[in-house]
């Protein structure tokens, strides 16, 4: 599990470029949000986003700045 926590900006990854690291930069512009809400070893956290609360899946998420 990837170690994400509470106040990490992060990128949300394209289902595609998550399971083929080389296509990240294949789909446009990307997410970017903070995390405000960590399940701890449920593999989910909240992401706030452009103002609105998502729940997304670590595995979707490439932290940024800690």
């Amino acid at each position: 599990m990837k170690n994400i926590m509470v106040g990490d900006l992060v990128r949300i990854l394209n289902e595609w470029a998550v399971q083929n690291p080389w296509m990240k930069g294949h789909f446009g512009q990307p997410q970017v949000g903070l995390v405000i809400k960590d399940f701890g070893e449920i593999p989910q956290c909240v992401v706030l986003i452009a103002g609105e609360e998502k729940v997304i899946r670590k595995s979707s998420l490439e932290v940024l700045c800690k």
